[in-house]
């Protein structure tokens, strides 16, 4: 079980070839966002970034399904590398 008491915000993103559609809610369930964004790491960075500065602290939740597979490997200094759990 995950200690959920110190996140501010839980994004989701529901990860597609050609885009990706992004939900965000806070702990009471309240709607921060929701908005379909390109398949691009600056976009997801810089929706990270604007979720982190309204909101505070983040809990990313990923629906990605295969041929990608859950928990392929990315090189160094991208968002998926710096994951800190990869589950199935």
């Amino acid at each position: 079980m995950v200690d959920t008491g110190d996140i501010d915000a839980f994004p989701g993103l529901d990860v597609g070839k050609g885009e990706h559609h992004a939900t965000a809610v806070t702990p009471v369930g309240k709607k921060a966002f929701e908005k379909r964004l390109p398949n691009t790491e600056p976009k997801l960075r810089e929706l990270f970034a604007k979720l982190q500065a309204k909101h505070g602290t983040l809990l990313v939740v990923v629906d990605q399904r295969p041929p990608s597979g859950p928990c392929r490997r990315q090189s160094p200094g991208t968002l998926a590398a710096r994951s800190p759990t990869c589950r199935t």
